[in-house]
């Protein structure tokens, strides 16, 4: 049997799992905001102790690719790349906002099929990263930068949306319909597990010395003249 190592990193918290194609076999987390250079590779050698899986029993290493924090999503990377390289081991990336769409889709299986599931993450300003899915999971709107408006999603239709993640407070009171708003992000180590075996099984692969994350649009950071 072979296991995924599965690294979250593009979020304020810090998440690590292992996990096997059947089942996931440990966890760790640090959810103290933004101490992934301090914590992430005790966190991975906790979680493969844990696990009682040596390195040389992965199969993968998946993360979570982007979008999110720049430095997070950096660490992450550069983390996943070198234990991938030292092992000769695939890597896998994950868009951040499929896996909340399916960690939501995890935790609510009532879902009615007329609605959609809305990830964002929080951009600054009225901006966000969102995307929206559909309960199968299957995406009708891409992953983008949006600038929230009254209008947004309104080429989506009548239906009823589900927006989570720490960019949906600031859409409640735009929003002009019905709809449910958490600021939960269902960032979780069992949505990684399925959706990375699907991608190593599919062969949606990267490339270890060329990857860099899915920032989404290009860093800016304010200078003093």
């Amino acid at each position: 049997m072979g296991y995924l190592l599965l690294i979250d990193a593009a979020t304020s918290s810090c998440r690590v799992g292992v996990g096997s194609n059947e089942k996931l076999c440990s966890e760790a987390s640090e959810e103290a905001g933004f101490k992934h250079a301090e914590q992430l590779t005790l966190l991975i050698e906790r979680c493969m102790a844990d696990a009682q899986v040596p390195f040389s029993d992965l199969v993968g290493v998946a993360i979570t690719g982007g979008p999110g924090s720049y430095t997070g999503l950096r660490i992450g990377a550069s983390v996943a790349k070198g234990i991938a390289y030292a092992w000769q081991l695939p890597l896998i990336a994950l868009n951040t906002l499929e896996v909340m769409a399916k960690g939501f889709q995890l935790a609510h299986p009532e879902l009615d099929q007329q609605s959609l599931m809305v990830p964002m993450i929080d951009a600054r300003r009225m901006e966000v990263f969102t995307a929206a899915f559909d309960v199968n999971g299957h995406g009708v709107m891409l992953p983008q930068p949006l600038i929230l408006t009254e209008s947004s999603f309104s080429q989506l239709g009548a239906r009823h949306f589900h927006f989570f993640g720490d960019g949906a407070p600031k859409f409640k009171d735009l929003f002009p319909g019905e709809a449910d708003f958490t600021e939960h992000f269902y960032l979780g180590m069992e949505p990684m597990r399925q959706l990375a075996f699907r991608n190593l099984e599919m062969g949606k692969l990267e490339d270890i010395a060329y990857y860099r994350p899915d920032y989404h649009k290009d860093f800016y950071s304010p200078t003093s003249n």
